[in-house]
């Protein structure tokens, strides 16, 4: 079920269990897991961010979701 008060740490937690997922936990080389983990946590976050905002929308909630420089 969608969260309305999604905490800081929730969110936290539900990008490293997407990497944890895709990455696996059997890597024994800890610098290649962290190289591994830079590339694929900004392509986590759009993901999840498209997701969120996919659920806020679906209950009626809009914004202008493009992120400014």
């Amino acid at each position: 079920m969608f969260n309305l008060y999604p905490s800081a740490s929730n969110n936290s937690s539900d990008i490293e269990n997407e990497i944890s997922q895709q990455l696996g936990q059997t890597n024994s080389n800890n610098d290649r897991l962290v190289s591994e983990y830079q590339k694929v946590r900004p392509k986590i976050v759009r993901k999840l961010a498209n997701v969120r905002q996919e659920e806020l929308e679906s209950i009626g909630i809009f914004a202008d979701w493009k992120r400014k420089k």
